[in-house]
């Protein structure tokens, strides 16, 4: 068969079950709960704080299972999932995952800041950083307190060679930096 014309058959067939899909209506928090899979009827969510609590998957499919427009639940605390079949005409799949979340103590979660693991990871820098700065320097000085020591060395540097011409904005915003860097004021 010629390779073209069965690649543009299967290219035209996926077009059309493309929009055959149900989307879901329920939203995905990263890293909270996420909407894996969902039909009218099923839902499936990723859940890691079920991999982090064996007990609580447990009590989540217990209880859940209690609930009359709840067909059938599925907790595998292994992977984090939780796979619900309900009755679609008697509840909205929103309503279901509110109460999950609710059971869960995630709408809790959801009010906590949240950072990105990038963010995570230089603040874990830092911590490291300033550990080695303490102990190097005997408790006297701190990262931050490095740091606005340099930045105002900087700024004193950078105003005594523009003496003539003090506007420098550089030594300014060093010397702002560095004000802020010692009294903690960051401006987060």
């Amino acid at each position: 068969m010629n390779p073209i014309l069965l690649t543009s058959g299967t290219m035209l067939a996926l077009n059309m079950l493309r929009g055959k899909q149900v989307k879901s209506p329920l939203p995905s928090f990263k890293g909270i709960i996420e909407t894996v899979h969902y039909l009218p009827g099923r839902v499936r969510f990723h859940i890691p704080l079920l991999k982090e609590d064996k007990g609580l998957a447990a009590k989540l499919g217990k209880q859940l299972k209690s609930i009359k427009v709840v067909k059938q639940v599925e907790v595998n605390p292994a992977i984090g999932m939780a796979r619900i079949t309900y009755d679609s005409d008697e509840v909205a799949p929103i309503i279901l995952m509110g109460a999950v979340m609710k059971l869960l103590g995630l709408d809790q979660k959801l009010n906590e800041p949240r950072s990105g693991s990038l963010r995570e990871q230089f603040n874990a820098g830092i911590k490291v950083a300033n550990d080695a700065i303490i102990d190097t320097t005997n408790g006297l000085l701190d990262f931050n307190s490095l740091v606005a020591l340099l930045l105002l060395g900087g700024a004193a540097y950078s105003i005594r060679g523009n003496l003539a011409k003090l506007t420098s904005p550089p030594a300014v915003t060093l010397a702002w930096w560095g004000f802020n860097r010692m009294t903690g004021m960051r401006g987060e």
